[in-house]
């Protein structure tokens, strides 16, 4: 077996398609936060004193309460007392503070940035991080962790010559501290191992009226059981809906509303589309809209699940409230042949059998097989308000459609929800002390959404999330991560079975985050190059993560090379590398990749001197281009 050489063309391949910069000598960075870091200052008048332990946490703030003070209680062993003394009684109150064995630390308060909030606070513990230069003796070390009045507590191995440290005296300042290590020789860092608040990066918006909408953020508002929500503020982070449209086939939407962004053409069975085609003028499907996708952060009445999503208007339940197997076949199909990535639907008779018609059937298959290019657009439907069965909704039950049910703010199934085998998710909606607060006829808003109708386009929403975020989600695939990610919710009660289900919620109360987690992970892995050698005259192709069955170019150039520059690494030039170009007198091999995604090729002997380029043209089956790039080395 031949050992690689040192012109390992992967090597200089990786560092090129990288762009890496070459290594230099490592900077010397502040005690504090870094040489750009915004400035910390000292909270003026402010201390802040950390337990010791728990043991005494109780009498800490019986005697933080008795002088006026405010308490932190974080987790156990981080529990802080701040006290606001004013500049003039600071140094009494640090020395009483240090001084009292239920205290392990006490240092005024500092503040980092125009914030006054617990965002900014940093508090000082008596604890430091040092890094020593890796050559530095070992009793030199020791000698200078004794001289700053540090012993040490452990290695930080991933650091090289990192350890963590503490004051043996409290009195002694970790800043100045610092400082000093800075200006030690052989300390390549130092800074205090600060206590900060490391906050979730939940995205809320700005809306006037978004504190009103706990389906979406549950702190018990109306008394309610906190956290009982669609997890919407974690799926933000991850995704806004950008680029995705949700048909809203119902009385229509209100095309004036400064809330919902809507397609210019509305749709209407008897109409065809048109501008105002889509227009309601009742207002159920306008509260339906504002459900999936009223326009959040923009500082203006309410948000909805999929902020950046656009709503598809289709007015289907016109004042006669009738409507035909074709009229309905027509709004499906007419959604999915003009961009619908989503369909939601929130009606239906409750109290009667409800068949669902051969064409309609057909029309659910149309949309779920040709809809998004093929991938299918998943249809939500309101589960129904009638407290019953829905195997007698044939709409509802359908293997296309997505069946959800209604929970309250207490987390429990609301009374009139139907349930059944064919029952998928529950979300939130009315029964309990609240309903849902959404937008309504007249540029306006409703806090007295109700029913099943409110609970679908919740969902809707979700999976525009779920779609902007990987857009290569099969309907099927938006189905099974929300029922594999719904929170089960009432175990004892809901009596679910072996695969997750019950009858009553389903596959359980949908969770907005973790469905957009699930589709982010699901995301297809970029296709990958590797080009190396075991030799001069000898390379390797190995291409990965290919698509099924697309195809790749490679070509092997008979043009001879000769580098020119001292180039980045192993004497290759810059110039070796060439983009989207295929070289005159290249010798194309076509290959495609196996189901697996994944090809290999190999090249024994090539003759040395010659240039190896490969041209990767990732091509799917169906035409389309995945990207291209040109590696060219030199053997």
């Amino acid at each position: 077996m031949r050992r690689p050489n040192r012109r390992m063309v992967a090597l200089t391949a990786l560092i090129l398609s990288l762009g890496l910069a070459p290594l230099t000598a490592q900077e010397r960075v502040s005690s504090r936060l870094g040489p750009d870091a915004p400035t910390l200052a000292v909270s003026a008048g402010e201390i802040a004193a950390i337990a010791r332990d728990g043991r005494h946490w109780p009498e800490l703030v019986a005697l933080a309460d008795a002088r006026g003070w405010r308490t932190v209680d974080l987790v156990p062993e981080r529990r802080v007392l701040i006290a606001d003394v004013g500049t003039t009684r600071r140094d009494a109150v640090l020395a009483e503070l240090r001084a009292d064995a239920r205290v392990d630390a006490a240092f005024p308060l500092h503040r980092i940035g125009s914030s006054t909030g617990p965002e900014s606070r940093y508090f000082l513990t008596r604890e430091v991080v040092v890094a020593f230069e890796p050559d530095l003796e070992l009793a030199r070390r020791r000698e200078i962790l004794a001289e700053n009045g540090l012993v040490a507590i452990r290695s930080l191995r991933w650091c090289q010559g990192a350890q963590l440290v503490k004051t043996a005296d409290a009195t002694l300042d970790p800043l100045a501290i610092c400082a000093t290590l800075d200006a030690t020789p052989g300390v390549r860092f130092s800074h205090p191992n600060w206590l900060r608040r490391l906050g979730v990066r939940d995205t809320y918006p700005a809306d006037p009226l978004f504190g009103n909408q706990w389906h979406l953020l549950n702190i018990g508002q109306g008394a309610g059981l906190p956290g009982a929500d669609l997890g919407a503020v974690g799926a933000w982070d991850l995704s806004l809906g950008a680029g995705t449209t949700i048909a809203v086939i119902d009385t229509g939407v209100d095309q004036n509303h400064g809330d919902l962004a809507q397609t210019a053409l509305g749709f209407d069975p008897q109409l065809g589309p048109g501008v105002g085609n889509g227009h309601d003028v009742s207002g159920h499907g306008t509260r339906v809209a504002g459900c999936a996708a009223a326009h959040g952060g923009n500082g203006y009445l309410v948000s909805g699940v999929s902020w950046q999503s656009t709503i598809m208007p289709i007015r289907l339940l016109t004042g006669s409230g009738y409507g035909t197997p074709t009229e309905e076949s027509d709004c499906f199909v007419h959604a999915a042949d003009n961009g619908a990535d989503v369909i939601t639907n929130s009606w239906g008779p409750d109290g009667v059998p409800f068949p669902l018609p051969a064409l309609v059937d057909a029309a659910l298959q149309y949309v779920t097989s040709n809809g998004r290019n093929g991938l299918g657009c998943p249809v939500f439907w309101a589960a129904g308000n009638g407290n019953e069965d829905v195997a007698t909704d044939g709409y509802v039950s359908s293997a296309y459609t997505i069946a959800v049910g209604a929970t309250t703010n207490f987390d429990v199934r609301a009374i009139y929800s139907d349930f059944g085998v064919a029952l998928d998710l529950v979300a939130p909606s009315s029964g309990g002390t609240r309903a849902i607060t959404t937008t309504d006829l007249g540029g306006s808003i409703t806090l007295m959404f109700t029913g099943t109708s409110a609970s679908a386009p919740q969902a809707a929403g979700a999976a525009a999330l779920m779609i902007s975020a990987n857009p290569a989600l099969t309907w099927m695939q938006v189905r099974d991560f929300m029922r594999n990610s719904a929170q089960k919710v009432q175990p004892l009660a809901a009596n679910y079975d072996a695969a997750g289900h019950s009858l009553t919620y389903g596959y359980g109360r949908l969770d907005a985050h973790g469905a957009v987690m699930a589709a982010v992970a699901a995301a297809p892995t970029p296709p990958s190059l590797l080009v190396f050698s075991w030799g001069i005259g000898d390379i390797n192709v190995c291409i990965s993560d290919l698509p099924p069955f697309g195809e790749w170019a490679l070509g092997v150039s008979s043009q001879l090379y000769s580098p020119v520059g001292s180039g980045p690494l192993f004497g290759l030039g810059w110039d070796s590398v060439q983009t989207f170009l295929m070289p005159a007198g290249a010798i194309p091999f076509h290959y495609f990749a196996d189901a697996a995604g994944g090809y290999q090729w190999g090249a024994v002997g090539l003759p040395p001197g010659l240039t190896f380029q490969t041209a990767v043209v990732g091509v799917m089956t169906d035409g389309s281009l995945l990207g291209s790039n040109v590696l060219q080395v030199s053997l």
